[in-house]
C-alpha cells in the first residue's frame, strides 16, 4: 500500500520510486526485533514498573498543552479548534 500510493510523490522528492517503501520496511524491521525482545521478557517483572510509566503517560500527555513547545508550521504554533 505505501509502495502504490507513494511512488511518483517518492521519486519527485527523493529520486527513489520506493523511498518510504524501504524506510515503511525498515521500521518493520525495528518493529519486530522489538516485538522479539518483548516476548522473552516474564510480564510480571515489570509490574513495579507500572506506577511511574502512568505518571510518566500522564506527564507526557500535560506536556502537549504547554505552549511554545510542538510544531511549528510557517512561523506560527500549530493550534487545533
Amino acid at each position: 500500500m505505501v509502495t502504490s500510493a507513494s511512488v511518483a510523490f517518492a521519486y519527485t522528492q527523493h529520486q527513489s520510486a520506493f523511498y518510504y517503501a524501504e524506510r515503511q520496511a525498515g521500521w518493520m524491521a525495528i518493529g519486530f526485533v522489538a516485538l522479539f525482545v518483548l516476548s522473552r521478557i516474564d510480564y510480571r517483572r515489570l509490574r513495579p514498573l507500572a506506577p511511574a510509566g502512568a505518571v510518566a503517560a500522564l506527564l507526557l500527555m500535560i506536556l502537549v498543552l504547554v505552549p511554545h513547545l510542538g510544531v511549528t508550521v510557517n512561523g506560527h504554533p500549530e493550534v487545533w479548534d
